[in-house]
């Protein structure tokens, strides 16, 4: 498994999954070490409100937003790691 830097996350190809432009990657922090789940997708106002609305979100069953950031392409959402 490779590895490739973004910010402050170190993400894993191959990605876990890929459809329609949106590719999913396993990644690490750089600092504390933690995994999470990071969605790769075309930058759009769509995307961005997405980001916004599902990081306001408090609920057992929906996994935790923790951060998004952009690039001139892309837009980034971090989320938790819920794996085994």
């Amino acid at each position: 498994m490779s590895s490739r830097k973004k910010n402050n996350y170190l993400f894993y190809d191959p990605p876990i999954h890929h459809q329609n432009g949106t590719t999913i990657y396993l990644s690490k922090h750089k600092y504390s070490e933690s995994q999470y789940i990071i969605k790769k997708t075309k930058k759009s106002l769509q995307t961005l409100n997405e980001a916004h609305l599902l990081s306001k979100l408090n609920h057992p069953n929906i996994m935790r937003i923790i951060e998004y950031f952009e690039t001139s392409r892309h837009m980034y959402i971090v989320t938790e790691y819920v794996g085994q």
